[in-house]
C-alpha cells in the first residue's frame, strides 16, 4: 500500500486506517467486477474463477482494469484459443460466461491470514 492509503488489521474485527480511502478502493474494486459480470447481461456464468483476495495494489493493478499478471496470462490463453483483440477481451470474456470473483474484498489479504470461521 502506498503512503496515506491505510493498513487492515485482524483484532476481532478487521480495523482499518484510513477507512474512508480504504472503502473507496474496495467499492471500486466491487463496481470494476460488477462491470464484467454476465448477469448483467441476463447470461448465466458458465466458468466461474475463484480468487483469493484482489491485489494489494488493487484497483490500480486488477484484472478488470487489465493490469494484473492474472489478467494477462488470462487474455494470453484465450487469445491463443480464440484469436480476440486485447482490447476486446474483457467483453468477450464477460459474453462467454466467464467470470472472475475473489473470496475477500479486502486487497492483498491472505486466507492463510484468517480463520474459515472469519469467512
Amino acid at each position: 500500500m502506498s503512503a496515506g492509503e491505510g493498513r487492515c488489521v485482524k483484532r476481532t474485527t478487521w480495523t482499518c486506517s484510513n477507512t474512508g480511502i480504504f472503502q473507496e478502493r474496495i467499492n471500486k474494486i466491487k463496481e470494476l467486477r460488477e462491470r464484467y459480470n454476465p448477469r448483467s447481461l441476463g447470461l448465466k456464468i458458465k466458468i466461474l474463477f475463484i480468487g483469493e483476495s484482489p491485489p494489494e495494489d488493487a484497483p490500480q493493478v486488477f484484472f478488470y482494469e487489465g493490469t494484473s499478471t492474472l489478467y494477462y496470462a488470462t487474455f494470453i490463453a484465450f487469445h491463443k484459443k480464440f484469436h480476440i483483440p486485447e482490447h476486446a477481451f474483457l467483453e468477450f470474456f464477460k459474453k462467454l460466461g466467464c467470470y472472475l470473483y475473489d473470496l475477500l474484498d479486502v486487497p492483498g489479504l491472505r486466507i492463510t491470514n484468517i480463520s474459515l470461521h472469519d469467512l
